[in-house]
C-alpha cells in the first residue's frame, strides 16, 4: 500500500466513481492513516482527491536537530516566551528538512564553516524562502549559540560620538 501510492490513488478514484464515501469517511481514515504510519513511510498525497491532514512532521538533519533543541531549551530556561521558542525551533527544523530533501549540507555544518559554506547557506535560505514563503529561521541565533561570530551588522558609532562615549 505505502510502496505504490499510484495504486492507492487509483483505488480511491474507483471507490468514488462507484458512489462510495457519501459521508466523507475516507478523508478522515486517510488522515488517521498518515499519522499512524511507521516513520519513513508517510503516505504522500497523490493525484486528485483528499489531501491528508495532521501535523506536518519535519525530518531535519540529526546534527541540526540536536542544536535546534538545545537552543530552544536554553531559551526556555532564560524565560523567553515559549511560543516564540517553539516557532523558531519549528522553522529551523523546517529549513533543515528542506535542505535534507534538496540534498544540501546541514545548517550546523555550514554555520561555522568557511566563508564559501556560509554564503552557500545564505543562498540556500534565499531559495528556501522563495519556495516556502517568508519564514523566520534565526540563523544568527544558532550561529551565536555555536560560538561563532554574528553575521549581523555590528553597530559602530561615528568617531565624534565614540570620543564622547569613551569620555563618559
Amino acid at each position: 500500500l505505502l510502496n505504490d501510492p499510484d495504486s492507492l490513488a487509483g483505488d480511491i478514484a474507483d471507490y468514488w466513481a462507484n458512489g462510495g464515501d457519501d459521508r466523507k469517511r475516507l478523508n478522515s481514515a486517510l488522515s488517521h492513516f498518515r499519522r499512524l504510519s511507521p516513520e519513513g513511510q508517510e503516505l504522500q498525497a497523490v493525484g486528485p482527491g483528499p489531501r491528508l491532514m495532521g501535523r506536518r512532521i519535519h525530518d531535519p538533519y540529526p546534527d541540526d536537530a540536536l542544536i535546534i533543541e538545545a537552543l530552544a531549551n536554553e531559551e526556555r530556561s532564560k524565560l523567553r516566551p515559549v511560543s516564540t521558542s517553539r516557532k523558531n525551533a519549528s522553522n529551523q527544523r523546517k529549513f533543515s528538512a528542506w535542505l535534507k530533501r534538496e540534498g544540501r549540507e546541514s545548517i550546523v555544518s555550514r554555520l561555522t564553516g568557511t566563508d564559501e559554506q556560509q554564503r552557500s547557506l545564505q543562498e540556500d535560505f534565499r531559495k528556501f524562502t522563495e519556495a516556502e514563503g517568508k519564514v523566520v529561521v534565526s540563523l544568527d541565533r544558532l550561529r551565536q549559540y555555536l560560538g561563532a561570530e554574528s553575521q549581523l551588522k555590528q553597530h559602530h558609532p561615528y568617531p565624534d560620538d565614540a570620543r564622547i562615549i569613551d569620555d563618559l
